[in-house]
């Protein structure tokens, strides 16, 4: 963790001085992505703590616990506003079928909003 955050701090700083980016936006990004993940992460951590350990969990239940963390992490990524969703909505709709999905993603993201 300790090495993550030097590299980080390192990095923004030489960004910071080639782009003169905002610091605070960037920090925002960084929160906003830290909940994001959290939200992805809770599922199959609640299930290790309460329920089966890593060793024990039946596949069923790691297939839910997963598909749980996937649902949470299109969740919040709405929620939070996270500017990878617009990314996320780009490559679905240009996927087979894509473009199905782009109204249903357009009124999610404008309810949000």
């Amino acid at each position: 963790m300790a090495y993550g955050a030097g590299w980080v701090l390192l990095y923004a700083g030489f960004l910071y001085r080639l782009i003169r980016f905002d610091p605070r936006a960037m920090l925002g990004i960084y929160l906003r992505s830290a909940a994001v993940t959290i939200a992805a992460l809770a599922p199959l951590g609640l299930v290790y703590l309460f329920w089966a350990g890593p060793a024990t969990i039946a596949l069923p239940t790691l297939l839910a616990a997963v598909g749980a963390g996937v649902g949470l992490w299109l969740a919040m990524l709405v929620l939070v506003r996270h500017p990878a969703l617009d990314d996320l909505v780009t490559v679905i709709a240009h996927l087979p079928f894509g473009h199905h999905l782009r109204p249903m993603l357009a009124g999610a993201l404008a309810r949000a909003a």
